[in-house]
C-alpha cells in the first residue's frame, strides 16, 4: 500500500493546494517515493539478527506495527520532514517482511503447494494496488492515510492466530509445538515422516554451518544467492514498482482521453484474475515458462508504450486518433506483469534457500530489494526530465527482454520458441511493407505492382517445398539440433539481403531462402518438441509455433508501422540470431540419441528434462520404440495401406488443411491492405496491433486448456468462432462494395469481426497441426510424415497467398472471408465427427487409437513420455 499510495497522492502533494499545507517540488516528491527503499535496508538487517532468536512470528508482528505507526504520521503530517520519516520507518517495516514472508511462506507449505503460497505477496501487491488506486484519487488526503493503515491494523490483531514456522521450533527444541502445527497445517495426526524430515534438515544444516567462504564458493549457496538476485533484478527493472506510484502522473503526460484516475483503477483491476491464474499455474507448468511468456508480453508492452511517448515527444506524427495507445499498453503491461516476473523473486527466496542459509540469504535478499528499489525509483524524474518519458519505458522494456534470455537460457523449451518466432516474422513482415512497397516512395528504391508484391508474399512457400525435402534427408543423419541450427541460419541471412534490397529480384529470392529455413522448422520443430516432452504437457509444448506466431505478429505488426523498413529488417533478424546464439544450450532429442546409440547422452538429457535421476522406465519405453520402428522398415505399401500410418498422416494433413483456409496465414500478409478497404474509422496501423495484442491471453490459454479439456473441445469452439466472424466479416465488405445499405454508423464492425477471428485462432485451430504432427506419428514415420506435412504446409500457403489478390479483384473482399468461413465450418465437422482425442495418452497409446485396439495396455506402465 506504501507503494501505490504515491500515485493518487503525489500529483496532490505537488500542486498548489497540497494537503499538508506545503508545496512539494519534484525532488521533494521524489525523495517521498524513494524514502522506503531506504529504509528497507536497515530493515532487512534487523530481520537478519532477530529471524533466529525471537521466530518468524514475532518478528513480523514487529514488522506490522512499523508499518501500521507511520500511518498515525502520515494523517497529521504538515511538513516534507514528517511525511519522509514516515516513509523511512515503514521501509524498515517493509525490508523486514521482504526478508521473513517468503521464508516463512516456503517453511510452513507443503512442496505440491509451495508455488500458490510463495506467491502471495504478489496477490497482496495487487490488492493494495486496487484498495489504493480504486479509493485515494476519490477520497481526502487523511481518508487515504486511515484506509491504508487497517491493513496492518488487521495483521497486527490477527496475528495470534498465525502457526510459528515449524523449522524454527524444531530449531528451538519445541518439538512438542512443532507437532502441533504440522497436525494443524497439514491437517492430519500423521505428521511424523514431516517432522523426522524437517528435523533432520536442521540437523543437517546445524552441521554445516556457513562462513563466507562456503557463500562464494560452493556451488548450492552461491547459485541460490545468484538465482534469486537475478530474479530480483528483473522483477525491479520490469518497472512495477517504478511505474505505480507515478501511474497517475504517466498518464495525464500521455494526455490520453481516459482520466488518469479512471485509467489507474483500470489497471489494478485487471491483474486480479492474472495474479490468481499464476498461483494456480505455478505447480502445473512450472516457474520458468511463467517468466518467459511474462517477460515477453511485459517487453511488447514497455515497448510500444516508449514508442508512443517518443513520437508524442517529437510531434512528428499526429497521434489524435491513437491516444488510447497508452492506456492499452499499460493494460497488456499489469495483465503479464503478474503473470511471472512480478512474483518470481518472492517464489525463488521460499523455495532455493537451504534451511541454513535462510536467514542470511533472506537478509541479503532484502537489502539488495531496497538498494535496487531506491536506485529504480531515484532515477526516473532525472532520465525523463533529460531524455523524455520515452528513455525509461525502453530501459524497463530491456530489463523485462533480460527475463526473457534468463528463461530461454535455463529452459530447453523454450530456445524453440525463438525460432518459431523468427519462422512467423517472415509471414508478419509483409503485413506493414507490402502497402510501402507498393507505394510511389518505395523504400527499396522501386514501386512493385500488385502481382510483384503478390509473389513478395507467397515466395516464402515456395521456398518451403524444397525445405521439407532438406529435413527429411538430414533429420536422422545429422539430428534435430544440428538441422534447427540450419534452418536458424538460412532464416537469418535472408534479412540482410533485405536490410540493402534494391529491387523486386533481391527480395524475392531472400524470401525462398527463407521459405527453406522455414520448410525445415515446419518438419523438425513440431516432432522435436514432442519428443522432449512428457506427455502431460505434450499440448502446452507442442503450441510453442502458436505462440511463437503471436509474439511475432506482435513485434511486427506494434514496430513495423511506425520505423524504417531497414529497421524492421533488423529487429526481424534479432530472433534467428538469438537461437542460432544459444542452441548450444539446447539438448538434443533422446528418441535420435537412442537412435544414434548414444545411451549415456539420452541418459543425461532425459535426467536434465524430467529433473529426476530416476528415468531408466522412461529410457527402456524409448529403446523398445525405436528398436520396434528399426524392425518394421517402411515401404509406400505400409504407409497408404497399414491403417495406423494411414490414419495419422491424413489426420496431419486434415488439420493442416483446415489450418491453411482458416486464413489465418493469408489474412495476416495483407491485413494493413484489408484494413484499409473497410474504410474503417480506425487506422490500418492501429487495427493491426489491437489484433495482434488480443492473441496473448488468447494462445496462453489455450496452451493451458490443451491438456485440461483436450483437443476436440478447443477445435470445435475455436472453429466456430473463427467461421461467425468470417461471415460476419464477409458481409460488411459485400454491403459495402454493393453499395445499398449505409453503414457510415457501424465503420467498426470489421475491426470487431477481425478482433474475434484472432481471439479464436490461437484457441484451437490455429495450433493443432503442429500438436497433432508432434503427437500423431510413430518414430519410424516421423522424418517422412514431418516432411509430408512440411511440404503440403507449403504447398497449401502457396495456393492460399496466390489465390487471395485474384478472387479479391475478381469478386471481391467478401468472397475471400466466405472461402475462410467455409473452411473454418469443415474445421467445426472435423471435430465434431472425425478428430480422435489424444490429451494425456502416450505415443503407444495413440497409436493404438489409430489402429482401433482401444483394450491394449502400454507395456511401460509407469511412463511419463
Amino acid at each position: 500500500m506504501y507503494i501505490s499510495w504515491s500515485s493518487p497522492t503525489i500529483p496532490l502533494l505537488t500542486s498548489p493546494n497540497s494537503p499538508i499545507g506545503v508545496q512539494l517540488t519534484k525532488e521533494e516528491a521524489s525523495w517521498i517515493v524513494s524514502a522506503m527503499s531506504l529504509g528497507m535496508m536497515p530493515g532487512s538487517i534487523i530481520s537478519g539478527l532477530l529471524i533466529d532468536k525471537i521466530g518468524r512470528k514475532k518478528l513480523m508482528l514487529l514488522a506490522g506495527l512499523l508499518l501500521f505507526i507511520p500511518w498515525f504520521v502520515v494523517m497529521f503530517a504538515t511538513s516534507f520532514a514528517m511525511l519522509l520519516s514516515a516513509r523511512i520507518v515503514a521501509g524498515v517495516g517493509n525490508g523486514i517482511v521482504t526478508a521473513v514472508m517468503s521464508l516463512y511462506l516456503g517453511e510452513i507449505s507443503e512442496k505440491r503447494s509451495r508455488g500458490i503460497l510463495t506467491s502471495a505477496p504478489s496477490f497482496g501487491a495487487v490488492l493494495a494496488t486496487i484498495i489504493t488506486l480504486g479509493i485515494g484519487p476519490f477520497v481526502a488526503f487523511t481518508t487515504l492515510a486511515i484506509v491504508c493503515a487497517t491493513a496492518p491494523a488487521l495483521f497486527c490483531l490477527t496475528i495470534y492466530f498465525l502457526p510459528e514456522s515449524p523449522y524454527y521450533l524444531i530449531k528451538t527444541k519445541q518439538y512438542q509445538a512443532a507437532k502441533l502445527v504440522l497436525k494443524t497445517l497439514l491437517n492430519s495426526e500423521d505428521v511424523d515422516d514431516c517432522l523426522k524430515e524437517i528435523e533432520a534438515t536442521v540437523k543437517n544444516d546445524e552441521l554445516h554451518k556457513l562462513t563466507l567462504k562456503k557463500i562464494l564458493f560452493e556451488s548450492n549457496y552461491r547459485k541460490s544467492l545468484l538465482l534469486v538476485i537475478a530474479a530480483k533484478t528483473f522483477q525491479q527493472f520490469s518497472g512495477m514498482f517504478a511505474i505505480n506510484p507515478y501511474l497517475q502522473t504517466i498518464m495525464e503526460e500521455s494526455q490520453t482521453s481516459l482520466s488518469p484516475e479512471i485509467s489507474s483503477v483500470v489497471f489494478a483491476a485487471i491483474q486480479i484474475p492474472c495474479v490468481i491464474i499464476s498461483a494456480l499455474l505455478m505447480d502445473k507448468l512450472g516457474r520458468r515458462p511463467l517468466l518467459v511468456i511474462s517477460s515477453a508480453g511485459c517487453c511488447v508492452s514497455l515497448v510500444g508504450e516508449g514508442v508512443y511517448f517518443y513520437l508524442l515527444k517529437a510531434q512528428t506524427v499526429d497521434l489524435t486518433d491513437v491516444y488510447f495507445l497508452p492506456t492499452l499498453c499499460l493494460t497488456v503491461y499489469y495483465i503479464m506483469i503478474p503473470i511471472g516476473i512480478g512474483n518470481l523473486a518472492y517464489v525463488a527466496t521460499g523455495e532455493l534457500f537451504q534451511t541454513n542459509f535462510k536467514k542470511i540469504g533472506s537478509t541479503i535478499f532484502a537489502f539488495y530489494s531496497g538498494f535496487l528499489s531506491l536506485v529504480n525509483l531515484k532515477m526516473l524524474n532525472p532520465i525523463t526530465e533529460a531524455w523524455g518519458m520515452h528513455a525509461i519505458f525502453w530501459i524497463f522494456a530491456g530489463g523485462t527482454f533480460l527475463g526473457i534470455l534468463f528463461g530461454v537460457f535455463v529452459l530447453p523449451e523454450t530456445k524453440v520458441l525463438s525460432l518459431n518466432t523468427a519462422q512467423f516474422m517472415y509471414i508478419s513482415w509483409s503485413s506493414p511493407t507490402i502497402p510501402l512497397l507498393t507505394s510511389p516512395n518505395s523504400p527499396i528504391g522501386v514501386q512493385l505492382t500488385k502481382e510483384e508484391a503478390s509473389w513478395v508474399v507467397s515466395a516464402m512457400s515456395l521456398g518451403m517445398m524444397p525445405g521439407s525435402i532438406i529435413s527429411g534427408l538430414l533429420i536422422d543423419k545429422i539430428g534435430r539440433k544440428k538441422l534447427m541450427l540450419l534452418a536458424g541460419l538460412l532464416i537469418l541471412v535472408p534479412w540482410l539481403v533485405v536490410m540493402f534490397a534494391t529491387s523486386f529480384a533481391m527480395l524475392l529470392s531472400a524470401r525462398i531462402v527463407a521459405g527453406v529455413g522455414n520448410g525445415i522448422v515446419a518438419a523438425v520443430a513440431p516432432l522435436y518438441l514432442g519428443e522432449i516432452s512428457e506427455k502431460r504437457s505434450r499440448g502446452i509444448l507442442t503450441s510453442a509455433p502458436s505462440f511463437g506466431a503471436v509474439l511475432a505478429t506482435i513485434i511486427v505488426l506494434g514496430i513495423g508501422p511506425f520505423v524504417a523498413f531497414t529497421t524492421l529488417a533488423i529487429v526481424c533478424a534479432t530472433a534467428p540470431a538469438l537461437f542460432c546464439l544459444t542452441i548450444y544450450f539446447l539438448p538434443e532429442s533422446p528418441y535420435y540419441l537412442i537412435k544414434t546409440k548414444q545411451y549415456q547422452a539420452a541418459k543425461n538429457v532425459l535426467k536434465t528434462l524430467l529433473n529426476s535421476e530416476d528415468v531408466d522406465n522412461w529410457l527402456k519405453e524409448i529403446e523398445t520404440t525405436v528398436k520396434n520402428d528399426e524392425l518394421h522398415k517402411l515401404t509406400p505399401k505400409k504407409i497408404l495401406f497399414e491403417s495406423n500410418y494411414r490414419k495419422s498422416l491424413l489426420l496431419a494433413i486434415a488439420a493442416k488443411t483446415l489450418q491453411q483456409f482458416s486464413g489465418m496465414f493469408a489474412i495476416n500478409p495483407y491485413l494493413q491492405t484489408i484494413m484499409e478497404s473497410s474504410q474503417t474509422s480506425l487506422s490500418p496501423e492501429i487495427s493491426s496491433v489491437i489484433f495482434a495484442a488480443i492473441q496473448i491471453p488468447c494462445v496462453i490459454i489455450s496452451a493451458l486448456l490443451m491438456d485440461k479439456l483436450g483437443r476436440r473441445p478447443l477445435l470445435i469452439i475455436s472453429a466456430t468462432g473463427c467461421c461467425v466472424s468470417l461471415v460476419g466479416e464477409g458481409v460488411y465488405f459485400y454491403l459495402l462494395k454493393a453499395q445499398t445499405v449505409d453503414l457510415t454508423g457501424v465503420y467498426f464492425l470489421p475491426t470487431l469481426f477481425l478482433a474475434v477471428y484472432y481471439i479464436m485462432i490461437p484457441i484451437g485451430i490455429g495450433n493443432l497441426a503442429y500438436v497433432a504432427t508432434g503427437e500423431l506419428f510413430q518414430t519410424n514415420f516421423k522424418k517422412i510424415g514431418s516432411s509430408i506435412f512440411a511440404f503440403y504446409s507449403g504447398f497449401l500457403s502457396l495456393v492460399n497467398l496466390k489465390m487471395f489478390n485474384p478472387i479479391t479483384e475478381t469478386w471481391g473482399m467478401h468472397a475471400i472471408f466466405w472461402i475462410f468461413a467455409g473452411g473454418t465450418f469443415l474445421g467445426i465437422l472435423f471435430g465434431v465427427f472425425v478428430l480422435p482425442e489424444t490429451k494425456g495418452k502416450s505415443f503407444e497409446e495413440i497409436q493404438d487409437i489409430l489402429q482401433k485396439k482401444p483394450g491394449k495396455k502400454p507395456d511401460v506402465i509407469n511412463c511419463k513420455y
